[in-house]
């Protein structure tokens, strides 16, 4: 069996990052094949294809972003069946209800807003005066699409046998069910939370032969590449 690996990046990274420890070290420079191989037992053959769908984090030239290049670059070099697919990471302003420490909305405190909050007054659910400010966030966008896209073409195409998703994302959940109607499908969950609702389903869906499974820090801390991987060295600090 041809088997194709499916990777979202950072539903990967930040689901190894509980399951790991934000601050420990030694599970980023992941070799994705290692990590991979020992669940696709169930599935005679080998990978072929592994497409890594991520986002450029941070301005060229900043530490992140240079760890990164690195990582991405170490990672083709080590294996060449390794396609990167390549989305983007932007900044927006979002607004919302400012929550205190419990959680719970903070009441409009009237006058006592400072000069340098942007804040306004809305009606909460109940008709209570709550505080409105605009944040900003960071998001990564369009690694969910390029998961979706690499998998429906690969499984319709015939250019796999069987495939393995590393992701909880529930945006997945059509692409999923398109593939398990053409290939068995093996979804592994990167983190620590319960596996999202949308991406379940039967073994015998489809062509049937599909299964779940979630990953754990012993497996990513046993995954890693050489500290060397051509020209390119493991970041100090990871």
């Amino acid at each position: 069996m041809r088997i194709g690996v499916f990777v979202d990046g950072y539903n990967v990274y930040y689901g190894a990052q509980l399951v790991c420890g934000q601050h420990s070290r030694g599970w980023k420079w992941l070799d994705l094949s290692a990590l991979v191989t020992p669940r696709v037992a169930a599935f005679p053959g080998g990978i072929t294809q592994i497409h890594y769908c991520t986002a450029r984090r941070g301005r060229t030239g900043r530490p992140q972003s240079v760890d990164q290049d690195t990582y991405l670059a170490a990672l083709t070099d080590h294996d060449p069946r390794i396609r990167i697919h390549l989305g983007k990471y932007v900044k927006r302003i979002k607004q919302g209800v400012l929550l205190g420490a419990t959680r719970t909305p903070v009441p409009w405190p009237g006058p006592d807003v400072p000069d340098w909050l942007t804040a306004r007054r809305v009606a909460g659910a109940e008709g209570e005066d709550e505080t409105l400010v605009s944040v900003r966030v960071f998001e990564e966008k369009g690694s969910d699409v390029s998961v979706a896209v690499a998998l429906v073409e690969a499984s319709v195409g015939g250019r796999i046998d069987a495939a393995v998703v590393l992701s909880n994302d529930s945006d997945l959940a059509l692409a999923l069910r398109v593939a398990r109607s053409h290939v068995p499908v093996g979804l592994l969950n990167p983190g620590p939370r319960p596996t999202a609702a949308d991406l379940q389903g039967d073994p015998a869906d489809g062509v049937g032969g599909h299964w779940w499974g979630r990953l754990s820090a012993q497996e990513y801390l046993s995954a890693q590449m050489p500290d060397v991987v051509g020209p390119w060295h493991r970041p100090a600090d990871w």
